[in-house]
């Protein structure tokens, strides 16, 4: 989970670039990133639930 915090952070600095460039590749790389992001938040638990 704490991968996830990284691709959102990685999102929040794509968009801030995105405002000044306006560049549809940083669109694609920052919803690539949340993609990801929400991806490893909803694994982690259950990855850790099937551990225990």
């Amino acid at each position: 989970m704490l991968l996830a915090a990284r691709c959102f952070n990685l999102t929040s600095i794509l968009t801030a670039r995105n405002d000044d460039v306006a560049s549809e590749l940083l669109c694609v790389l920052a919803v690539m990133c949340i993609w990801n992001g929400v991806k490893m938040l909803w694994i982690g638990p259950l990855t850790l639930t099937l551990l225990i």
